[in-house]
């Protein structure tokens, strides 16, 4: 009996370390989130959602906004030939000194460069949507390519929930979209807001009303103050009529600053988690609930709910 008893403890440890393990590597073995991190200059959707419920969130995702894709662009087309995601080694990997390296895929492979690694790794980018783990909780990144456009998509995707009134998730909540991404220096700031954001008001002959929604997570080093002065001194300068407003504004400047694998610091100082910051404009922020798709569900269960009241009170009154 005692033997017995040993023999089952140690399966119990074993599962529980199995279970462990598991838990760790979850996002990445069955949700399919990709480990390199993020560069510079990349378009995507930055997601929150409930806290525990990353994996779950990221399979609502891809199955979410593939649908929506094909709604607006049709079918993906894609290659088996040259999906080799589960072959391929990550960037990440290859950052720690290593300048050679060979691993087979139906044939004998040879990288001699970061950069020819770079090239081969975009092979598997032909997805329109990869979710990139950015190491914080209850957040998501997911790399866009073309055809899609994150501000457009994001706000098609919510004008069509909001209008349907149909709950298609249970854990997703906001869904910001992102033009491009920079390494979070003041510098580089303000590099990418005057390519990104400058286009905007730059075109427009009328005076534009904006807001900076600005978010900073897992960072102490960013001055939230000193960004949003630095975005909108290159929006309005002194010689321009374009000014903030908080209530009615016609553009929304979104800013996003978070913790995140940048390569090219990687390489040279060695350091696995610096900032990013990712950047866009849009409209609509404050009718689509600030881009919270729980929040849009909420509002149309509250309209539900008044209409049927409304209706219940008429038939009262017509009897």
């Amino acid at each position: 009996m005692e033997v017995d008893n040993k023999y089952k403890r140690k399966n119990i440890d074993e599962q529980k370390q199995y279970k462990k393990k598991q838990k760790k590597n979850y996002l990445v073995q069955d949700a399919k989130k990709e480990k390199a991190g993020l560069n510079s200059g990349v378009p995507g959707i930055f997601i929150t959602c409930v806290l525990g419920k990353e994996k779950q969130t990221i399979k609502e995702i891809y199955q979410i906004f593939n649908s929506h894709a094909e709604t607006i662009y049709g079918k993906e087309s894609t290659n088996k030939e040259e999906d080799v995601e589960e072959n391929l080694v990550s960037i990440e990997d290859a950052f720690v000194g290593i300048t050679s390296l060979n691993f087979n895929h139906r044939n004998l492979i040879t990288i001699t460069s970061i950069e020819e690694l770079k090239s081969l790794n975009n092979v598997k980018a032909k997805r329109w949507f990869t979710a990139v783990d950015i190491n914080i909780p209850c957040c998501i990144f997911v790399k866009t390519i073309e055809p899609i456009i994150p501000v457009d998509f994001v706000h098609s995707l919510l004008k069509h929930y909001q209008q349907s009134g149909k709950r298609v998730s249970k854990f997703l909540l906001r869904l910001l979209p992102v033009e491009s991404t920079c390494f979070a220096s003041m510098e580089d700031i303000e590099k990418l807001t005057k390519n990104i954001v400058l286009p905007y008001f730059n075109s427009e002959k009328e005076p534009i009303k904006f807001s900076i929604q600005i978010k900073i997570r897992n960072n102490n080093t960013i001055d939230r103050t000193k960004v949003i002065n630095l975005v909108a001194d290159i929006v309005n300068p002194e010689n321009k009529k374009h000014k903030v407003d908080l209530t009615t504004p016609d553009l929304f400047i979104i800013v996003q600053i978070f913790k995140g694998i940048n390569f090219e610091k990687y390489l040279i100082f060695n350091i696995d988690l610096v900032a990013t910051c990712g950047i866009s404009v849009a409209k609509d922020y404050f009718d689509l609930k600030g881009f919270n798709l729980n929040e849009i569900y909420g509002d149309n269960n509250n309209i539900s709910k008044k209409s049927k009241k409304i209706v219940g009170e008429k038939k009262v009154d017509d009897t």
